[in-house]
């Protein structure tokens, strides 16, 4: 495709991102999609009147993270106010789990969803809350690695400069928490 500095394959978070950082710094971008709609994996299909995500959907929390810091460096600040004029004031359900039995709605407020996983799995809400705690120290260790602090620091080259110890606790982290998650998964939910 001639006219274009840059072809970015797949319009999901990371081709969008792309999209964004490259045209904001006046770049001629092109993004191309196999799908209709933008999305990537976290795109939504309609099946016989139903919505099903394609992928995983729970982009919960877009005010905090990574998130904040990557729309800020495309120039998107002040994301909620963009979104809604007072997203803090809506307890919008994102994702509801149905089983045959039941259903679990699946909220982007923590307080909210440590609620509503007490209510299913009682006797297991001081395990889930654990996970979650591994979950935050994962991303917060991970946070740096790949997001530069400045303009000079090329961001995924650090996890290369990870010492030793550092990357042993950073990934004993990452697989304490799915040993945990499995665990608790492939228990009977009741």
């Amino acid at each position: 495709m001639e006219g274009f500095d840059y072809i970015i394959i797949g319009a999901g978070a990371a081709g969008l991102a792309a999209f964004s950082l490259l045209s904001k710094n006046g770049k001629k971008v092109a993004v191309i999609d196999e799908r209709e709609s933008a999305g990537g994996s976290a795109a939504i299909s309609q099946i016989g009147g139903y919505q099903f995500p394609q992928g995983p959907l729970l982009f919960m929390g877009l005010d905090k993270g990574l998130f904040p810091t990557a729309f800020s460096k495309a120039g998107i600040n002040n994301l909620k106010s963009q979104i809604s004029e007072d997203v803090s004031a809506i307890h919008e359900l994102h994702l509801q789990i149905v089983l045959p039995e039941q259903r679990i709605n699946l909220y982007s407020d923590r307080q909210e969803l440590f609620e509503e996983l007490n209510r299913v799995f009682p006797n297991k809400i001081e395990a889930i809350r654990v996970f979650y705690n591994k979950i935050d120290e994962i991303a917060e260790a991970a946070k740096p690695l790949f997001l530069p602090s400045n303009k000079d620091d090329k961001g995924f080259e650090r996890i290369l400069r990870l010492s030793k110890e550092k990357a042993r606790i950073f990934f004993s982290t990452a697989k304490y928490g799915y040993e945990k998650a499995s665990k608790f998964l492939t228990k009977d939910y009741k």
